[in-house]
């Protein structure tokens, strides 16, 4: 989020910074699709089992992985990220279920 040629895309030509609304939305969408990821993993694990919800939830981080790639400005940036979280969600939750 320090790159010039990243702010440019997101801000526009000239300007030197990313504006506060917009860091805070880059920043907390992840948080936002983990707590939703969190959510749908616990039932997923308990239907399809572990090992495949953690394997879905690879995939799902890879597509949100893939669309912040392909992004070209703000709205599908912050798709991805969503994406993404929903995925960390996945694993997170399975991984620290079966510690426990």
């Amino acid at each position: 989020m320090g790159s010039s040629v990243f702010i440019q895309i997101i801000e526009g030509p000239g300007v030197q910074q990313l504006t506060a609304p917009h860091n805070s939305l880059i920043v907390s969408i992840l948080s936002a699709g983990t707590f939703f990821g969190a959510l749908i993993g616990g039932d997923s694990a308990d239907f399809i089992g572990r090992r495949p919800t953690i394997i879905a939830g690879c995939m799902i981080y890879i597509i949100g992985c893939i669309f912040q790639a392909a992004s070209h400005g703000l709205g599908l940036l912050v798709a991805g990220h969503l994406i993404a979280g929903i995925g960390v969600g996945f694993v997170s939750t399975i991984i620290t279920k079966a510690r426990l």
